[in-house]
């Protein structure tokens, strides 16, 4: 992996998650919307930098098939556990889809 992959890892393993401005503990109001105006159909999704996997849980929970992707294996590790919690299946990945997906 490259130096972004320690970066980013450095930053899940050092921050409380609830100190990182794009972790709101809650799915993002604009994916809530959607859903609930019945504007994505229910399917395999993809979760592109997932992070601690708050969206790909919550579309898994509204009965999507979510792949999710993230640079940080601190951030996958997060992300799996509370995954787990739930019983959900989330095919989680670690890898830099800029770079290493093809």
């Amino acid at each position: 992996m490259t130096s972004d992959y320690n970066k980013w890892d450095k930053i899940y393993r050092e921050y409380p998650l609830n100190t990182l401005g794009w972790k709101l503990g809650k799915p993002r109001p604009i994916l809530v919307e959607l859903l609930e105006k019945d504007l994505i159909r229910k399917g395999k999704i993809l979760d592109v930098c997932c992070g601690a996997g708050t969206n790909s849980i919550y579309l898994a929970k509204n009965g999507f098939s979510v792949y999710a992707i993230d640079i940080s294996k601190a951030a996958i590790q997060y992300a799996k556990k509370e995954a787990k919690k739930d019983k959900l299946l989330i095919y989680f990945v670690l890898a830099n889809f800029v770079s290493e997906l093809h």
